[in-house]
């Protein structure tokens, strides 16, 4: 892949997610992200189609990721611990993380999210 493209999908996706840290994904726009990138809207579909496919990129990588974090652990005997995991790894993405995988409807894990980020203290 040319240098340049890889370059500029970084910074899509970097921009995306500090946009994803700010507000949620359905209020983001492909121009306010074109224009917090200083890239033309044409850069942003030579790379993705729409947002919706930059969204399941990202969450690719995320779930490419935290599955290589917990390769190994049987779910039957080690459930807790991938939970533990879970929790961590969502402390360790951050704020656009948790707007990208918690809405209003799922308040109690963004209030475990939140409680971890404050203590972390799981054990």
């Amino acid at each position: 892949m040319d240098k340049r493209y890889e370059k500029k999908e970084i910074l899509i996706k970097e921009t995306f997610k500090e946009l994803l840290s700010n507000k949620y994904y359905e209020n983001i726009t492909v121009q306010e992200l074109t224009n917090k990138a200083n890239i033309d809207r044409k850069t942003f579909y030579l790379h993705y189609n729409t947002l919706d496919d930059l969204l399941k990129s990202i969450q690719n990588e995320l779930a490419n990721k935290f599955n290589e974090r917990v390769k190994g652990l049987d779910p039957l005997n080690n459930l807790e611990q991938i939970t533990k995991e879970f929790f961590y790894f969502s402390n360790e993405e951050g704020k656009y993380y948790e707007n990208i995988t918690i809405n209003d409807y799922y308040a109690m894990w963004a209030h475990a999210i939140r409680s971890l980020r404050a203590t972390d203290t799981l054990e």
